[in-house]
């Protein structure tokens, strides 16, 4: 058998950009770019935008190196806990799939308001959870028809966006304001603040590589559909969890500290994938690297920088930083507590087999041990050990 293994390709290039990019263009980012703009100067929110995205792309170096090592669907998960160790990348990762679900209340009902205006008469909730429901089938029915979905949505968005942007540009005498002055009336904190809003605005490539190889508990969550193979139990979780948030953004009209909160959660991934690149280049100089980052310092930098930033945007948004509080401890919580208790239930359940380790044995110790064992033997004779 052929000692390398790689992972089933399910989607082409178009489908990861679509998916990585179509994030950038959800409903909240519109609302993201209205409190960017709050920050600078006239029309130069662009220049904010532009240095968040000259930063995402150094910290996206990061996983270029961290994914060439580990090529695996576990993805962030699996670059944490290489560096760290499990607990770490536990509770870090299911800090960042919480906050960026959580999420998803405020994008829909968002999407719903804008339904709603469109079609008089119809409440929003009607529209949050039609769509909702219409995403989770599509999701249960396979990777591929989810991944044809969202090529449609997505392209469709930037050529859309591509065709208004132009004509309000040409068409509407556009008033161009200080274009190249952020901070004509501003301040530099203001300017920093800015670009963290920004960093919101490209979530998405850290999403290509998502973790559904990791599901162990609970065990319902990862039962796979008899027809469509795939998890079907853990995306109607899901639905549900959605929904629930999308009612009490409905309710409280709550949306900016959700996007702080998604701009934190980012704030805090960078900074993982940076530290453990940082730290792995220490502990694990042979791995092979097909991509790797050429100075170290832009790494540290990665690291630093969204470190600041991400407390910045706390402090920023008193709301986003008591949400992100209560999540961490209810993580930190289901790290340490949860999950111990159920592996140690699993561990001494009688009815799961029990498997037998075997020791490992050197790949030489076998190849001698086999050429002792056929060693003086006549390869045609039958009666030979196989």
């Amino acid at each position: 058998m052929n000692s390398t293994q790689t992972l089933k390709r399910q989607v082409g290039l178009r489908t990861v950009v679509s998916t990585g990019a179509g994030l950038a263009l959800a409903s909240i980012s519109y609302v993201s770019l209205i409190e960017m703009s709050d920050h600078v100067s006239g029309n130069a929110g662009w220049t904010a935008l532009a240095v968040a995205g000259f930063i995402c792309y150094l910290s996206s170096l990061c996983f270029a190196e961290l994914g060439g090592m580990f090529p695996s669907a576990a993805g962030i998960k699996l670059y944490i806990e290489k560096a760290f160790g499990e607990s770490a990348a536990l509770v870090l990762a299911s800090l960042y799939i919480v906050t960026t679900l959580s999420i998803v209340g405020a994008e829909t009902y968002i999407l719903g308001n804008v339904l709603s205006f469109g079609f008089q008469g119809v409440p929003v909730l009607f529209w949050v959870i039609l769509f909702l429901f219409s995403v989770c089938l599509i999701n249960v029915r396979g990777v591929k028809l989810t991944g044809l979905f969202q090529d449609f949505v997505a392209y469709f968005k930037f050529f859309a966006l591509i065709a208004v942007s132009w004509i309000s540009l040409t068409k509407f005498n556009f008033p161009w304001s200080a274009p190249f002055q952020p901070m004509l009336d501003k301040t530099p904190l203001d300017f920093f603040q800015a670009v963290g809003v920004g960093v919101f605005l490209f979530l998405g490539f850290e999403w290509v590589t998502p973790l559904a190889e990791e599901v162990e508990h609970p065990k319902f969550l990862s039962r796979i559909h008899e027809r469509y193979f795939t998890p079907h139990w853990a995306i109607w979780s899901l639905f549900v969890l959605c929904a629930l948030l999308s009612l009490f953004v409905a309710y409280t009209h709550i949306v900016k500290p959700f996007i702080y909160m998604g701009a934190f959660a980012e704030c805090l991934i960078y900074v993982a994938m940076a530290a453990s690149l940082i730290k792995l280049r220490k502990t694990h100089p042979e791995l092979q690297r097909p991509f790797k980052v050429r100075f170290l310092a832009i790494p540290i930098f990665v690291a630093v920088f969204f470190t600041v930033l991400g407390f910045g945007l706390l402090a920023e948004n008193h709301g986003a930083a008591i949400a992100m509080g209560g999540l961490a401890l209810i993580v930190l919580f289901y790290v340490k507590g949860v999950i111990p208790r159920m592996r140690s239930l699993a561990s001494s359940d009688p009815s799961k087999p029990q498997v037998k380790r075997r020791r490992p044995v050197a790949l030489s110790e076998n190849a001698a041990s086999s050429d002792k064992s056929t060693e003086g033997q006549n390869p045609d004779d039958p009666n030979k050990t196989p």
